[in-house]
């Protein structure tokens, strides 16, 4: 793939992920009775250990300084802590972006295949699909939505998590 079709598909990806990053919790909230919503802060996670993950699909756009994520980890590390302690410590490594959006998975195949505009998902890989975290500058927010329960998008839980990482000094 030449440079010009890259950005291209990039840029179209990039789009996509972004306007399901922003519209995807509003139609969850406004959708699903159960959707819980909750705040707290990455400055309770600093400390912790966070979980390994495997990157499955780096998207990095350099004139938006946008980075999307497609990862996986193991289903024991589904839990609000452990997703908060790597998203958390994600934040901070890609910090000095203005958007990340890391797509989570409990399986490697499905984060490899997954996509995000939802044209081509199985079964297999859909429920695959764990959590969402991102922040985007402009809009000085970051959150975590994810599923306590693997396909059962009644048990959504939304957690705002404030203003965006700080960028880090040159």
């Amino acid at each position: 793939m030449d440079e010009a079709s890259w950005e291209e598909t990039s840029m179209s990806r990039l789009g996509g992920t972004i306007a399901v990053l922003l519209v995807a919790p509003m139609v969850l909230t406004g959708s699903l009775h159960a959707t819980d919503l909750r705040s707290n802060s990455c400055d309770s996670y600093l400390r912790e250990t966070p979980p390994k993950f495997r990157i499955a699909q780096q998207d990095r756009n350099e004139s938006r300084r946008a980075v999307i994520l497609q990862i996986s980890l193991a289903p024991r590390d589904i839990t609000q802590d452990k997703l908060l302690t790597l998203n958390c410590s994600l934040g901070r490594t890609y910090a000095k972006n203005q958007a990340l959006v890391v797509w989570m998975f409990d399986d490697y195949r499905a984060a490899k295949r997954y996509n995000p505009q939802g044209e081509g998902n199985d079964n297999k890989t859909a429920l695959a699909f764990r959590a969402i975290y991102g922040f985007i500058r402009e809009d000085n927010d970051q959150s975590l939505t994810w599923w306590p329960i693997r396909g059962n998008d009644e048990s959504t839980v939304k957690i705002k998590l404030g203003s965006p990482p700080p960028v880090p000094s040159p």
